[in-house]
């Protein structure tokens, strides 16, 4: 990162790996989100093809600027064709502790099996547990997750079983938010 002036310069590069034998078709949906307020501020999407067994560049951005790079977190998601999300990730300005990460607004709801989550600003770490130390036989489709404003974010826990669901996020000052 270079200053310049009040703006502030940035390269970013954005990979995809496919381990798989065949290339693979995908849509590439990039944004760029104030962390502290919210606010989606820039956004790329294109489709790409990541080729078999490696990794390719999917995009690049040789001269980004912004007034405040370290309020900017770069959202990635990845999806087919048909909608389905392949992966998504997410890349926060270093290091963490200088961020505020107070009034997240993040709410869940737990339907059966599935939990839904979202939140009106980014969020770092959304890590998943239930009350109580028995979490046998259960088993998170994600877990350790970032969420961004916006998205509905839906994890499968498989023998959930009615357990009361906690949640928690990187520099949550309150401790874990439970739904009864």
């Amino acid at each position: 990162m270079k200053g310049t002036g009040k703006q502030r310069n940035a390269r970013f590069e954005v990979w995809g790996v496919n381990s798989t034998l065949d290339s693979v078709d995908v849509n590439l949906t990039i944004e760029f989100y104030s962390i502290s307020s919210g606010a989606r501020v820039s956004h790329v999407e294109q489709s790409t093809s990541l080729l078999p067994n490696q990794s390719t560049e999917v995009w690049s951005e040789t001269d980004y600027s912004s007034p405040d790079l370290l309020d900017t977190v770069i959202s990635v998601l990845y999806s087919l064709p048909n909608g389905e999300t392949m992966r998504s990730a997410a890349n926060w300005p270093r290091p963490l502790k200088y961020i505020d990460f107070s009034n997240r607004e993040l709410t869940f709801t737990v339907n059966g099996e599935e939990v839904s989550i979202t939140a009106d600003k980014p969020v770092r770490g959304v890590i998943l547990d239930i009350a109580g130390d028995d979490d046998s036989e259960l088993e998170w489709s994600d877990n350790g997750l970032d969420v961004m404003p916006g998205d509905m974010v839906k994890v499968t826990a498989k023998g959930l079983n009615g357990r009361t669901v906690k949640v928690n996020w990187y520099g949550n000052d309150f401790g874990s938010s439970i739904l009864e």
